[in-house]
Order: C-alpha cells, then structure tokens, then sequence
C-alpha cells in the first residue's frame, strides 16, 4: 500500500483539483493523509466532502496551532500516522497523473528500491484551473533521462556529484520513498519554509537504494495566486528568517554528515554540500524577493 500525505493551508482553490487527480489513479491500493496547517479558509470544509468518494481510504487530521514552517511539521506529523509500505508526500495544489502511483510501485516492488524518483515533469502556469495540455510544458532536469527504470549506481561520491550539480529533482512530490527507511535512518523534513524537501531529499538520495523511471507522473504548478513564493521585496523580519532557516539547514547537513563515515574521510565535499545549500538559498531568495533584479 501507499500513503500519500498531503499537507494543506488554505487551498481551497486547489485541493479538490489535487484530490480528484488522486481519485483517478489506476493504481487502487493506497490511503490518503491529509494534514491540516490550521487553515481559515474552507479548504477543511472541502476536504471532508470527499470523505465518501475514497470509501474509508482518506484520513483527515489537523494541526492545534499554524507550523509557519512552508509544511514541514505536517508531512511529518502525516508520515507518523502512516500504514503503507511505501509514501508519497504531495503538495495540496499539485497534481498527479493518472498511472503515477502505478509506475512508482512497480518500479520499487522490481528493484526492491528505498526511493523511486522521475527525471521529468509537466509543468504550467497557474490562472486557478486545470490545465488544458496545450498549457502544459514538459521539464527534463538532465538532458539524456533514462528511458526505463535504471538502478542508480552505488558510488557515494558520484552521487553527491550528481545532486549537488543539478541532475536530481529536489523536490519532494516526484519521490516514492520506502516507510520504513525513513523510520529506521531517522530522515525527516528539517522545520523550516525554505528549501526543506531539498535537504530532505539529499538524505534520502544518499543513503537510499535507489531507481529511476522515465514516466511522467506529476504536474506543477507555477507562480500559484495567492502564494508567498511569488515575488515580493522581504521586509528585514522576514530576511532574518530566510538566514535563519538557511544556516538551520547548514546545521542540519552537518548533523547528518557526521553519522556517515564517509564525509569523515571526504571532508572536502562535505564542504561542497554545505556551498551547494548557501549558494541555492540565497540564489532562491534574491530570485522570488527582489523583483527589480530581475
């Protein structure tokens, strides 16, 4: 079975778009988590009318107080109450094609894989609907992705290369990731709004077993009305909190790293780790903040 957890803050424009994609999967054997951040609007309310549509499969739960954490706290929370043997965590506004749980399960059952991962994704830009597919644009994040489920290569330094340079999706909706390696290697979203799959993501990367497939399974949607991600010029509050998150994340990667004996011995990429996060970070912060540079 998987769990798909779902964290949600007022999307109530959204989530009935994202559940629906949910309920039109061909791959039938999975549970549905839908964690509440403390919503004000009615995306609660939404939520609840599709109770009887996933016929006992959907679960809903819901915060005592907001995370303000960009959804780390919730994904964490759901993971808890989880029961598949696989999870898959996805954004409340995004949307899943229809054979995407098909493909990621028969990709992990075949390679006996801790994490299953796409290369490629749809993306488009948001005006509150779904999407026609003249409006959807194909993004690859290598130029050569694989064209069958490929067993990533068992070289630590390579593949700390590989995400580091780009040629990994950071986020995390486009995984199928094994419950239990994360319960037994402690891996959790760090709280904090910024960037948190990426750390996320990294860990899991590094120490998982891992595949990935070439099918198409999730859908992005870009510059979301209404969302925080949208260019704006950051008071000085809110950018001693994007510094504060970022060396969160430096503290966290370090934490990590001193688990591994491998960064014992490499302490040089260590050192490119940390460079990759403070380099994306503040690239991230100037490019969604300072509209006027760009």
């Amino acid at each position: 079975m998987i769990s798909i957890i779902i964290p949600v803050y007022n999307l109530e424009h959204y989530i009935d778009q994202c559940l629906n994609t949910v309920l039109s999967q061909t791959f039938k054997n999975y549970e549905v988590i839908v964690v509440d951040d403390c919503s004000t609007d009615k995306t609660l309310d939404i939520v609840e009318t599709f109770l009887p549509r996933f016929d006992g499969r959907l679960k809903i739960h819901q915060l005592k107080k907001n995370s303000n954490d960009g959804g780390a706290t919730p994904k964490n929370f759901g993971l808890k109450f989880s029961r598949g043997k696989y999870v898959l965590f996805l954004d409340g506004d995004d949307l899943l094609i229809s054979t995407a749980l098909e493909h990621f399960h028969d990709a992990a059952e075949e390679f006996k894989a801790d994490l299953v991962f796409t290369e490629k994704f749809f993306q488009f830009n948001d005006r509150g609907l779904i999407p026609e597919k003249h409006e959807l644009h194909l993004h690859n994040q290598v130029p050569n992705p694989v064209d069958k489920p490929t067993l990533v290569e068992d070289d630590t330094a390579e593949k700390i290369r590989q995400y580091i340079g780009g040629k990994i999706i950071g986020f995390h909706w486009n995984k199928l990731i094994r419950r239990d390696f994360l319960i037994e290697h402690g891996i959790e979203f760090s709280k904090m709004p910024i960037r948190h799959d990426a750390i996320f993501s990294f860990e899991c990367y590094y120490l998982a077993r891992a595949v990935k497939i070439p099918d198409v399974t999730n859908i992005y949607r870009l510059n979301r009305l209404g969302s925080n991600s949208l260019r704006q010029d950051l008071s000085e509050k809110q950018l001693r909190r994007w510094i504060q998150d970022t060396l969160l994340g430096v503290k966290t990667l370090y934490e990590f790293s001193k688990t591994l004996e491998f960064f014992t011995d490499h302490v040089s990429i260590l050192y490119d780790v940390i460079r990759w996060h403070l380099q994306s970070n503040f690239n991230l912060m100037i490019k969604r903040s300072y509209s006027k540079f760009s």
